[in-house]
C-alpha cells in the first residue's frame, strides 16, 4: 500500500513538473578586477536568450556567499527548455560572444543546476519585481520529499501574508534531491522588517526546535537582481 501510494505521489509530480516553470542558475566566479568586464558580458548574452524568447536574470550574491554572480534562465515549461536550448545553442551571435569569453574570459564557471518550480502556474516572466531575495536549501530524509513539499505550501501561505513572495523549487540536473524555498521582497528593509516580525520570530524559533523534522537545511543565502530580461 505504502510502495503504490510512494508511486501515486511520484508520478503526480512529474505530470506537474512538465508544465511547470524551469530554471537554470549557473554560477560565476568573477576574477579579481573583472567585474566590470564579467556584467558586460551577462548582458549581451542576456539580450541574445532574451531574443530567443528565454527569460534572464542577473543576480549578485550576497550574505552567505563569496559574493559570485548568478546568470538565471528561466522557461515556461519542459518543453520550452527545450526548444530554446535548442535555438540557443545554434545562434551564430552566441557563439560568436562565447568565442570571445574563451579567448579573454573575465570570470570562471563554478556551479550550474537546473530546478523545477512547485507552482504549475507560474510563468518565466513573472520575475524581476521583488529585487531582494533570501534561499534556503533543504534536504530531505529519505523517502520524505512529499512532506518537504507539503511543508513548504504551508510556510508559504503563512510567509506571503506577512509580505513575502515565495517560490519552491526541487533540484534536478546538477543537484540531488534538495529542495531550494525561496522568498522575494521588494527591498532589504522588507526582508528586515519580515524577519523582526515577533510572528516570524515564533515561526523560525519552532522550527529550529523541532525534534521531529525530517528534512535538514543544509544552506541559506541572501542576494540582489540586477538585471531583468523579460
Amino acid at each position: 500500500m505504502l510502495r503504490a501510494l510512494m508511486a501515486i505521489v511520484f508520478m503526480s509530480s512529474i505530470s506537474s513538473a512538465v508544465f511547470a516553470e524551469v530554471v537554470e542558475v549557473y554560477r560565476w566566479k568573477v576574477y579579481p578586477g573583472k567585474d566590470v568586464e564579467t556584467l558586460a558580458l551577462f548582458e549581451r548574452s542576456a539580450a541574445i536568450h532574451n531574443g530567443l524568447g528565454i527569460s534572464v536574470q542577473i543576480n549578485r550574491l550576497n550574505i552567505g556567499t563569496t559574493q559570485q554572480l548568478d546568470y538565471v534562465m528561466r522557461y515556461d515549461d519542459v518543453a520550452s527548455w527545450g526548444r530554446l536550448k535548442d535555438e540557443a545553442s545554434t545562434s551564430a551571435d552566441f557563439l560568436e560572444l562565447y568565442a570571445e569569453y574563451v579567448a579573454n574570459p573575465p570570470a570562471e564557471l563554478v556551479e550550474s543546476i537546473r530546478g523545477t518550480n512547485l507552482d504549475p502556474t507560474i510563468m518565466a516572466a513573472d520575475f524581476g519585481d521583488e529585487p531582494v531575495f533570501a534561499v534556503y536549501i533543504w534536504e530531505p530524509d529519505r523517502g520524505t520529499t512529499p512532506q518537504l513539499i507539503a511543508g513548504f505550501k504551508g510556510s508559504e501561505t503563512l510567509h506571503e501574508s506577512y509580505g513575502a513572495r515565495i517560490e519552491g523549487y526541487q533540484e534536478s540536473y546538477g543537484g540531488t534531491t534538495k529542495m531550494h524555498y525561496v522568498m522575494f521582497f521588494e527591498s532589504w528593509s522588507a526582508l528586515a522588517a519580515f524577519e523582526s516580525n515577533e510572528d516570524m520570530v515564533q515561526f523560525a524559533n519552532n522550527l529550529n526546535s523541532n525534534p521531529d523534522a525530517t528534512s535538514t537545511l543544509v544552506s541559506s543565502f541572501t542576494g540582489t537582481t540586477i538585471a531583468t530580461f523579460k
